[in-house]
């Protein structure tokens, strides 16, 4: 599956620096305060961590119901950030999908 999808330890590396990287900054606009990452309103990059945080870990079984397979292959902890901020943007992107993207999210 490897060759198939270009894997390279490499590439792997320079994808985790960037995720590492990406996960930082939210931490860095998260920590400012506010109710939004930017504004005081929703903006794309509110919903870019929501995405994005799907990467770090899936949203919680009861409302992304998926097997356990999928559930751990998402499931990465950031080396570079506090595990307390990296839980409060995970908090911060569940309030996001349950007032503006909508819950439970059906991924079957």
């Amino acid at each position: 599956m490897a060759d198939k999808y270009g894997y390279s330890r490499l590439i792997s590396s320079t994808a985790q620096r960037r995720c590492e990287e990406i996960v930082a900054a939210f931490v860095e606009r998260h920590s400012e305060g506010g109710t939004y990452l930017h504004g005081d309103s929703l903006s794309a990059l509110d919903l870019g961590w929501a995405a994005f945080a799907a990467l770090v870990e899936p949203l919680p079984e009861e409302v992304c119901p998926m097997s356990e397979l999928w559930r751990d292959l998402y499931t990465w902890t950031p080396q570079q950030s506090s595990s307390e901020s990296v839980r409060a943007l995970l908090s911060y992107r569940e309030r996001i999908y349950r007032e503006w993207i909508g819950l439970p999210v059906d991924v079957r």
